[in-house]
């Protein structure tokens, strides 16, 4: 079997039956209902802790902005009425356009950073149970795809198969995630797979 690169050496196993237990593996553990909605929700928490970050650091920016113009009109506006020269206040005018440049350029990557950061429960159950689906229906091309989505490695050892994933569960306690690896018997992988060789 081949995992990221490297070629199986452990001729007694057949591809199709590491596949087939890895897929078996995915449907289980990853793809079930318990662990695809406190994933979700997990991830929808973090996306939204990111958002109210991000709002914070918009509206500190946006006060900076609003600060910045005060001062540039308060400039342009002692010009006008005592009649100095703009060359006395010309450096300090160019710092602050400068600096309302930069804070404006700010704003945008940060609005910017909450408009694709917008992802919802809904939105990432849908993708996980397309990769579910497709998995259930051992379509081996397509699921080669999400077996590189999902997997990081496979290792056949002489007794023992071991996969490991590169997401983290659920932990059915906590609720945090951990990584997951998961380890099977070669003979039983050998044994309950044969048939799908």
């Amino acid at each position: 079997m081949k995992t990221n690169k490297q070629t199986c050496r452990n001729k007694g196993v057949k591809k199709e039956s590491i596949e087939n237990y890895v897929l078996d593996e995915l449907q289980s553990t990853l793809f079930s209902e318990n662990s695809i909605k406190r994933l979700a929700s997990m991830l929808s928490e973090y996306g939204n802790r990111t958002r109210d970050k991000s709002q914070m650091e918009r509206e500190g920016a946006i006060h900076e902005l609003d600060g910045i113009k005060t001062k540039i009109d308060r400039i342009v506006q002692l010009v006008a009425d005592s009649g100095i020269s703009i060359d006395t206040v010309k450096g300090e005018l160019k710092r602050l356009e400068e600096r309302k440049m930069s804070v404006e350029s700010y704003i945008q990557e940060i609005q910017m950073r909450e408009n694709t950061a917008a992802i919802s429960e809904e939105m990432i159950i849908g993708m996980i149970n397309k990769s579910k689906e497709l998995v259930k229906a051992r379509n081996i091309p397509e699921c080669r795809n999400i077996i590189g989505n999902y997997v990081e490695s496979v290792t056949v050892y002489r007794d023992r198969v071991g996969i490991k994933f590169k997401i983290g569960v659920p932990d059915n306690d906590n609720g945090s995630l951990y990584p997951l690896s998961v380890e099977r018997d070669l003979e039983d992988v050998k044994e309950k797979y044969k048939k799908a060789v």
